[in-house]
This record gives structure tokens, sequence and C-alpha cells, in this order.
């Protein structure tokens, strides 16, 4: 029961701590609207020449940002257009690789073809007839 209780006073005093902390920031915020609303605030007010300071510095981080972006972009495309390539390689050899097997199978059948042509031609000279033209 005794570490209840000092976990409940210990939740307690954060919370009390929390809310005046809460408090303190929302009176600091209206503070400081009501200053800025009245022309009292205490930030200075920037000069020409540190406002074109500060647009130059933007000027400068924008290019820099820029730049890093168009890099990876440009990457991006280049890994994107060698990926292209290398499938559209592989397709050719797959294409290829097809091709070489129907040759090889059409060349077969030529030369069984031939096989069976030579074959009737000699036994038609052995047989001395030609079947064809009778």
């Amino acid at each position: 029961m005794d570490l209840a209780a000092d976990l409940a006073s210990q939740a307690r005093i954060h919370f009390r701590q929390a809310r005046m902390e809460a408090v303190s920031g929302a009176k600091s915020v209206g503070s400081d609207f009501f200053k800025q609303m009245l022309g009292r605030s205490q930030t200075p007010v920037l000069t020409s020449a540190q406002i074109a300071e500060k647009e130059e510095a933007t000027a400068k981080l924008d290019q820099q940002a820029y730049l890093e972006t168009r890099a990876k972009v440009q990457a991006i495309y280049e890994e994107h257009r060698t990926k292209r390539l290398q499938e559209e390689q592989a397709r050719q050899q797959q294409v290829q690789i097809e091709e070489t097997k129907k040759l090889e199978e059409l060349n077969q059948k030529r030369a069984m073809h031939q096989d069976v042509a030579n074959a009737i031609g000699k036994s038609s000279a052995e047989t001395g007839r030609n079947y064809g033209a009778e």
C-alpha cells in the first residue's frame, strides 16, 4: 500500500508541474501575441539589407536542394534506363535462342527429307523405275 501511495503522490506532483508549465506557456504566448498586436514587441525589425542577406542565403539553399534533388532523379532515371536495357537484352537473347532452336529443328527435318529423297532416288535408280513419270 505504501508503494501505491508513493506512486500516487509522484503522479500528482508531475501533473501539477505539467499543468503549471502549460499555464505558463499559454500566458507567454498570449503576452507575445498582444505585444505584437499593440506594437510593443521586443523582436527587432529587420532591415532591407538583412532581408536581402536572408533571401540570398535561402536562394543558395534552394539551388543546392534543387541540384541534389535533380541528381537523385537523374540517378533514378539512369537506373531505370539501365534496367530496361538489361531486360531488353535478355528478351533479345531469349528470342535468339528460340530462333536458333527453331532453325535446328528445321534443319533436322530438312536433313530427314533429304535422306528420304536420296533413298527414293537410289531405289528408283536401282530398280529402274520412276514411279511418278508413268
